[in-house]
């Protein structure tokens, strides 16, 4: 039989433990290896590992089934061919909430639907470099084409679908905190791909390839550090990739949006933010707010969407659960409920007591 799954055991949708909503987590079966000397005075933690592996299944079924249930905390799959010819491998390493590792696998269907976005808590971004094959699909609307040396970058809070090919590539999982503050342009990030023909491409390619075949020989301070540098390095790849890829704005205009943003994040819960409270503020027509936000579906789009989330983080929270879903809901600016319960529903595929409930299960109050 293949070792315990790598996805759902290795990386829990936080630090605390298994996610909830999947029941007691397996045992991590972690791969032997001899360790190197320890140095005079010190130890070394070695990083977790886990793995997947089709050929200890008898039949490519079987292994199908079991590929399923390893990423089912990640995405919904489907073969793309015949199950009898079926195949995958994965090893990854676990250092705290971040996840490192090589994949691979015969062409397949992958999905992250909103709905599944909402139940799995998962507050990161992938990153993918891929060394043979590629997918296509879409990634919040955005249209996505990655090629073997490509480096493609995913929001794993928001939707994406594609289709694989027979692929194989280095995977980084990245919690949010440590990666968004280092992006240009965050809220352009999902579906983003640095082409391997770039320099920017090959150089952050080649590195995440090197750590994750050196992984194995990393102690869990080195890990840490390496990965951290790493974070810097696909942000610094990342900027010129999401500015050819977006429409150029100018500074002055740059500055104001961001401005805008900062102040709509320190002020959610208020009932006067509004589109004319920041037109006021900062000294901006309405169709220049609109032109600003565009990208997000418009300024009042975005401040429902960054309501929601805050919702959705107070909904799922332990800290939270003596609060009503109602109360939690007008204190970041839904007044009324039903209208937040669409909204609620239209973004994260449940309603918000279906999430608590599979985040909280009973420790919650008679919503």
């Amino acid at each position: 039989m293949a070792d315990a799954a790598p996805f759902p055991a290795a990386f829990p949708a936080t630090d605390a433990g298994w996610p909830p909503w999947r029941g007691a987590a397996p045992d991590v079966a972690e791969t032997p290896r001899r360790a190197p000397a320890v140095p005079a005075g010190g130890h070394h933690r070695y990083l977790p590992t886990s793995s997947f592996d089709s050929r200890h299944f008898s039949s490519g079924a079987e292994a199908f089934r079991a590929w399923c249930d390893a990423i089912a905390g990640l995405f919904d799959v489907a073969p793309a061919g015949g199950l009898a010819s079926f195949h995958a491998r994965m090893q990854t390493y676990r250092l705290g909430s971040m996840l490192l590792g090589s994949v691979e696998s015969a062409p397949q269907q992958f999905s992250r639907p909103a709905a599944l976005a909402a139940r799995g808590g998962v507050d990161h971004y992938m990153v993918q470099a891929f060394r043979r094959g590629g997918c296509r699909g879409d990634a919040g609307g955005r249209a996505v084409q990655v090629k073997a040396g490509d480096v493609a970058l995913f929001d794993m809070t928001r939707p994406v679908s594609c289709a694989a090919q027979g692929f194989r590539y280095t995977l980084l999982v990245i919690p949010r905190p440590i990666l968004e503050p280092l992006l240009d342009r965050p809220d352009a990030a999902h579906g983003l791909v640095i082409r391997g023909d770039t320099a920017a491409g090959r150089i952050l390619s080649e590195h995440l390839v090197s750590v994750c075949a050196r992984a194995a020989q990393l102690s869990a301070a080195q890990g840490q550090m390496i990965l951290q540098g790493s974070a810097a390095m696909i942000a610094g790849c990342a900027g010129p990739a999401s500015g050819a890829a977006e429409t150029a704005a100018s500074d002055l205009r740059r500055a104001a949006l961001d401005g805008i943003k900062r102040h709509v994040e320190a002020h959610l819960g208020s009932p006067e933010l509004c589109p004319d409270e920041i037109c006021r503020r900062f000294g901006v027509s309405r169709p220049t707010l609109f032109r600003l936000f565009t990208p997000y579906g418009g300024f009042s789009h975005y401040l429902r969407e960054r309501r929601l989330r805050r919702c959705f983080g107070e909904i799922t929270s332990p800290q939270h659960a003596h609060r009503r879903i109602g109360d939690i809901a007008g204190a970041w600016g839904f007044q009324n409920e039903a209208a937040f319960s669409r909204a609620f529903r239209r973004l994260f595929g449940a309603s918000a007591r279906e999430v608590r409930q599979a985040f909280l299960g009973d420790r919650r109050p008679g919503d």
